[in-house]
């Protein structure tokens, strides 16, 4: 125990007082008689001073034993009693510490050791058993509050120093809080009937009902100050206690959250694009959120809300997009030309089936060239007649200009986007004036885009130097297309005779036509556009202009041979190479 607090006598305490005068006469007692012994040779001042000396120190001395004496029996006597003070129930005052201590150990096992708590919340009642709460008290730290406390009478506080299981405490109560509180419910909501399918046609799909359940009031603990109100009712040794809950209403239903969740949004049919096989389309899927919230103010005391699902269609069915697909001619054209037997009907053949079932989807672009491919002899090509330059010449693929240009003439019919396009040297016949399509490999070429909604099936066939080229798709325009052109100038062929005799190379007889003429033209062609119900023309743009060079006649005329051959003959030069076209 402790020992109690001495009362401070002075800056220095009785003891060292004492020893400092001690020290001081003892000091002196050894010290030479100095001036005195100088004053008094014959030692009489000598002897008076030592006389004081010893009497001053006897009286020391027996100051000194009274000190002691009186120190000692503090030191040795009974123990300060403690100031009159209540703690855990028991009167401590005029004890001593370690009988107080032990006193209030017996008081606290008495109080703790067994201890249960009630506590009572209306009709629901909390038990605390003595294992949950596990009280004590910390009595090394209380006795040294206590001895420390300015505190002379009255209940001392021991809250500070009483030791509890808060965990213990605080699962109890949540414990048993717990099937009080589940007595609360939240709004909840279901689906009722089975899940529709909605690939289905719009009548055969039946719809749920969404039931929405609204929440009851329910009860919230604050358990931390339950807990607070537990300690320091045990500290004043009260097991019973009352304390109050709060009743929380319950939240309204989210509708919103509810809609956003529910929601599916419709998915129009889907056609693939390498397949052609159409993905079923898919309905949506909601309820009203507008009539579902004015449904909800107005419930009153009800308890459930039923909502209706409602569909919301696609913009395209899996129907809808089967009927679509390749449904309308875009545009078609058959050209003609004469019937030559052999190379030319041959290319045209093989042209239409590199042309022909080719799908063109949304934004692709159709390069007639690429789609050919070389006009090669290992691939079945035979030479016909095209042009090089201004002259007419035998070239494997000729003639396939006739394909290029039919085609040409069905993408402005229908519409589309003209990325690429030449026109020849010299005019056609076998197509409008100004609608023709050169090409030739490695040169110029006949480029298209797809630019509708839908894909695009080329339909080409050939026979006996026709052809006919029809695009296949889906018409989604109001209008329809004419195309129309206008000669802006021509400039006619003169006739030129070549002499020659009748022992000519090429065998040419007097008045065959050597090189067939061609008129010069500079042509622009218009697309018109026409209203499909009205017939009235809407616009006519200008689409292009294109300019044909002429070609003179050239006719044998047979003559006699020359008697002389000339005395000089020309230097021979190697043409450069005009631009081939493969076709005439």
């Amino acid at each position: 125990m402790a020992e109690p607090k001495k009362r401070p006598t002075s800056k220095k305490s009785e003891e060292a007082q004492l020893e400092d005068a001690y020290t001081n006469i003892t000091r002196r007692k050894n010290q030479p008689a100095g001036k005195y012994a100088a004053q008094n040779p014959d030692g009489q001042t000598a002897r008076k001073v030592t006389i004081i000396a010893i009497s001053v120190t006897a009286v020391f001395l027996v100051l000194l034993t009274v000190i002691l004496v009186v120190t000692l029996g503090k030191n040795d006597g009974p123990e300060q009693s403690i100031p009159d003070l209540t703690v855990a129930g028991v009167n401590i005052s005029g004890m001593s510490q370690e009988d107080a201590r032990e006193a209030i150990s017996t008081a606290a096992g008495a109080m703790y050791d067994d201890c249960s708590v009630e506590i009572h919340m209306g009709e629901y009642t909390i038990q605390l058993t003595a294992q949950d709460i596990q009280a004590r008290l910390d009595l090394d730290r209380l006795m040294a509050g206590i001895e420390n406390s300015s505190i002379q009478g009255g209940e001392f506080d021991i809250t500070p120093y009483l030791v509890v299981n808060q965990e213990g405490i605080l699962t109890a109560i949540e414990k048993q809080w717990e099937p009080i509180a589940n007595v609360k419910t939240e709004p909840s909501w279901t689906l009722e009937g089975p899940a529709p399918d909605l690939t289905k046609d719009e009548a055969e799909i039946k719809c749920q009902t969404l039931v929405i359940t609204l929440g009851a009031g329910h009860k919230e603990l604050d358990t931390h100050a339950l807990y607070e109100e537990v300690v320091n009712n045990l500290a004043k040794g009260i097991f019973s206690m009352d304390f109050s809950y709060t009743t929380q209403e319950p939240e309204a239903p989210d509708l919103e959250a509810i809609h956003q969740e529910l929601t599916t949004e419709p998915e129009d049919a889907q056609m693939d694009m390498e397949t052609f096989e159409v993905s079923p389309h898919h309905y949506g899927y909601t309820f009203d959120l507008e009539a579902a919230q004015k449904q909800l103010e107005s419930l009153g005391n009800a308890a459930v809300l039923e909502i209706p699902m409602i569909l919301t269609p696609p913009e395209k069915t899996t129907e809808d997009l089967e009927g679509l697909l390749f449904r309308d001619t875009l545009g078609t054209f058959t050209a003609k030309s004469a019937s030559i037997p052999g190379g030319r009907d041959v290319n045209l053949k093989l042209s239409c089936e590199a042309l022909n079932g080719i799908v063109l989807n949304p934004g692709d672009v159709l390069a007639y060239n690429e789609t050919l491919g070389e006009r090669t002899p290992d691939k079945g090509w035979k030479p016909a007649a095209s042009y090089e330059g201004t002259a007419t010449v035998m070239t494997y693929g000729g003639g396939i200009c006739q394909t290029s240009s039919a085609l040409y003439y069905c993408a402005l019919v229908a519409d589309l986007e003209i990325v690429q396009r030449h026109s020849h040297t010299f005019i056609s016949s076998y197509v409008p004036f100004g609608m023709d399509a050169t090409v030739a490999w490695g040169g110029p070429d006949l480029k298209i885009k797809n630019n509708t909604e839908y894909p695009i099936r080329i339909e080409a066939t050939a026979s006996g130097g026709t052809v006919t080229v029809s695009l296949i798709g889906t018409d989604t325009k109001d209008y329809y297309i004419k195309m129309d052109y206008e000669i802006d100038w021509k400039e006619p062929y003169n006739t030129i005779y070549e002499e020659m005799t009748d022992q000519n190379p090429e065998g040419y007889l007097d008045g065959d036509v050597i090189i067939s003429p061609y008129t010069g033209y500079k042509i622009t062609t218009y697309k018109c556009k026409y209203d499909k119900q009205t017939k009235e023309l809407i616009s006519r743009d200008k689409e292009v202009t294109s300019i044909y060079s002429k070609r003179d006649q050239v006719i044998c005329k047979i003559v006699e041979p020359e008697t002389e051959p000339p005395t000089t003959q020309p230097e021979e030069t190697v043409p450069s190479g005009p631009v081939q076209e493969d076709g005439a």
